[in-house]
């Protein structure tokens, strides 16, 4: 068996590399790379030369989008908490978290940390992100970024706000009582001691109008109905500009139904 695995990995490799001047699309690009690097191929690295070209860099983050933002074509002044509340694509979550597995197999650390404070920067409040798919990635290469400076560890954390002080932070976790005020007040967070650590600071709030995105076009039609059989078809269309990520139908059945799935 693990014979026939190295031979079709091997040949996946060799057909990887000659199609490698046939890949212009940013998503391919990332997958293709790491692929090709972690099975020991060189064209891996011209590959994601290739691919650095396309990075979007903004303050001390960088990412490579899959599809052109629309945060520009809204009035700034009636949606101004919009650039705060829009995510990106599961598909971009994807893109940067290979980008950052390639950076540690090749142990280009420094390289690496703009794109994993963008990966912290889209997480929402329960540590996820968009997709079931990009979440295990992102948390995939976020951890074995993690394991590089797990060694020596002893850092003091301080979160400082309007007459609110933490300190009680472990060496995993630092988490404080939610603070609630009618303005957002500066948080100031200190670190001290020696090693590496992340701080995550999430903030809830309230809009008049929530945004619409409408991702999906779903059409259900009745095709036949019996007193002993129902046939449903059921279509979904992408709306959104670009190309959507993994996509899950569910269907709830009548009572007394159960799906024929060889039919």
């Amino acid at each position: 068996m693990n014979q026939h695995i190295h031979i079709a990995a091997a040949r996946a490799r060799v057909y990887l590399e000659s199609h490698v001047y046939n890949i212009f699309n940013v998503y391919d690009l990332a997958i293709t790379s790491y692929t090709l690097a972690r099975s020991g191929s060189s064209v891996g690295g011209v590959l994601f030369t290739r691919l650095d070209t396309m990075v979007v860099v903004e303050d001390d983050k960088k990412f490579w989008p899959s599809r052109p933002s629309h945060i520009n074509e809204r009035n700034p002044l009636t949606t101004p908490w919009f650039k705060f509340y829009e995510k990106s694509s599961p598909l971009d979550i994807e893109i940067a978290a290979y980008a950052l597995l390639h950076y540690i197999g090749t142990r280009n650390i420094a390289s690496g940390l703009p794109v994993l404070k963008w990966l912290t920067s889209q997480r929402n409040a329960n540590g996820g992100f968009q997709s079931t798919q990009d979440t295990v990635l992102a948390l995939q290469a976020m951890s074995e970024y993690g394991t590089l400076f797990s060694g020596d560890l002893d850092v003091l954390l301080d979160v400082t706000t309007y007459n609110f002080t933490h300190s009680n932070c472990t060496e995993n976790r630092c988490i404080g009582p939610k603070v609630y005020r009618g303005i957002v007040p500066e948080v100031n967070i200190t670190a001290t001691g020696k090693g590496t650590a992340l701080a995550q600071v999430h903030v809830s709030f309230s809009v008049e109008e929530e945004e619409s995105n409408n991702a999906y076009n779903v059409s259900v039609n009745l095709i036949r109905e019996t007193l002993r059989s129902v046939v449903v078809e059921t279509c979904v269309r992408w709306t959104l500009p670009g190309i959507s990520g993994m996509t899950v139908i569910e269907m709830g059945l009548p009572t007394g139904f159960k799906a024929a799935f060889d039919s």
